[in-house]
């Protein structure tokens, strides 16, 4: 979540004069539990949507914000049917509508938003913003506890006493929620401090990153968190599970409560991927969920890696659940997780081979095989070279390039790091030298 894009609206240097407006432009389709980040910039306020689809077809004067930042905000489009939106925070909530549409940029990616007509707001307050109009919505302060060795202590304030050698016990609970979040170490402490969900009788999970607030709306149940590398996220309670819908998603902690698990365990090399250049073998898939030419939501329900092969259970919408298989090269971390929600779409398997897309909920691409057109990305045939097939034979293979805005790399039946704007991609690709004949490729996001 970029919370530190948030707070910037300093001194203003106007921007130049604005374009000839354009035609009305059609609302996107949001889902009705969809969840954004805010933007307060040049006294306005926005909802940021995701990555732009697209590069602006118009460029403004750079916005000055103070302190060497700078945002530019362009190709402004009225919406043909208003959007809503309601905007949660500490000092309250307020529901506004959305009457256009623009893309913004601080110098990284293009990111879609909408500007609201209303719901002006400090630029230093975390808000949230939920699609349409919930007339409920409301920030929760978690109501915490702490004891050293049972004995409570304030959480706040002047302590005197030392706590050398104590059993630190932290509880937050929310009004009208019963779970409770708690992390216990024993000082002095050094490390992340994990913290538990659980319920009177066993931990629901456990992550390594601190509850701030919620958000509850209606039945919903909405959770600021902070990990422990300090970047922002949201987790929304879906049953017994917590699951990421905006930011960085928290590693996950053992679920013991004994002492000695509170600190991080080493970081395996699973975690990242190998270097592009140790891979071997490329990613295609041979089996999709059905009916997914149009993206579709799904939650990743479990990751099962083996033998050069990623299975993928997934659940729609319905609770229903679907299966995505992968070849997949050893040494290749999957770039999505347990517990996420991701928009996926597919084809059904020709010659073996199924073509997928698949995004995070925020619209950031996470793995595209063999998909026919991508937006943003562009992938075309390059030129032919010869390679050995056999030992002792040579065939004539097509490169295939690959292009994102400025950064353009090529792949001869190897993988390559890419560095986009957009993140770091590992990308393979390759074409046969036979007329017509399709291009085999993979891109994926890198962890």
């Amino acid at each position: 979540m970029r919370w530190q894009v948030v707070a910037i609206s300093y001194a203003l240097v106007a921007c130049g004069p604005s374009a000839t407006p354009k035609a009305p432009s059609r609302a996107p389709g949001l889902p009705e539990d969809a969840v954004f980040e805010v933007m307060e910039a040049t006294g306005k306020t926005f909802v940021v949507l995701g990555p732009a689809s697209t590069a602006p077809t118009s460029r403004a004067a750079p916005v000055v914000i103070g302190h060497g930042l700078a945002i530019e905000i362009a190709d402004e489009e009225p919406l043909a049917d208003p959007l809503s939106f309601t905007l949660v925070g500490r000092r309250g909530a307020c529901t506004s509508s959305a009457a256009s549409m623009v893309k913004i940029s601080g110098g990284g990616a293009w990111l879609e938003a909408v500007r609201l007509d209303g719901c002006r707001g400090d630029p230093a307050e975390e808000r949230l913003a939920l699609a349409g109009s919930v007339a409920d919505a409301r920030f929760l302060e978690p109501e915490e506890t702490l004891t050293a060795d049972g004995e409570p202590i304030p959480t706040s304030g002047f302590y005197e006493g030392s706590l050398d050698g104590k059993l630190m016990e932290r509880k937050a609970t929310f009004t009208g929620l019963e779970l409770v979040f708690e992390q216990r170490y024993r000082e002095p402490h050094e490390g992340a401090i994990a913290t538990r969900v659980r319920t009177a009788e066993k931990v629901l999970s456990a992550m390594y990153a601190h509850v701030d607030g919620a958000v509850r709306a209606g039945p919903r149940w909405l959770f600021l968190v902070t990990t422990d590398t300090g970047q922002r996220g949201v987790m929304e309670l879906m049953a017994d599970l917590l699951v990421p819908r905006l930011g960085a998603a928290p590693r996950s902690a053992p679920l013991s409560d004994d002492v000695g698990a509170e600190r991080p365990p080493a970081e395996s090399p699973k975690l990242t991927s190998k270097p592009a250049a140790e891979l071997s073998g490329t990613v295609s898939a041979a089996r999709a969920p059905a009916g997914s030419a149009k993206p579709r939501l799904f939650l990743v329900e479990s990751l099962r890696e083996s033998a050069g092969k990623l299975a993928v259970s997934l659940a729609d919408d319905k609770g229903e659940r679907h299966e995505l298989e992968l070849s997949w090269p050893e040494g290749l971390v999957a770039p999505f997780a347990k517990g996420q929600r991701v928009r996926l779409s597919s084809s059904a398997p020709n010659r073996g081979r199924a073509s997928v897309v698949c995004e995070a909920e925020n619209g950031e691409l996470l793995l595209a095989i063999d998909a026919p057109k991508l937006d943003v990305w562009k992938v075309t045939r390059g030129p032919n070279y010869s390679r050995e097939s056999k030992p002792g034979t040579k065939r004539e293979f097509y490169a295939v390039n690959f292009e994102n805005g400025d950064v353009k790399v090529e792949s001869r039946a190897q993988w390559v790091t890419m560095e986009t704007t957009m993140g770091t991609y590992y990308v393979y690709g390759d074409a046969a030298k036979a007329a017509r004949a399709p291009l085999e490729y993979a891109i994926v996001r890198a962890r």
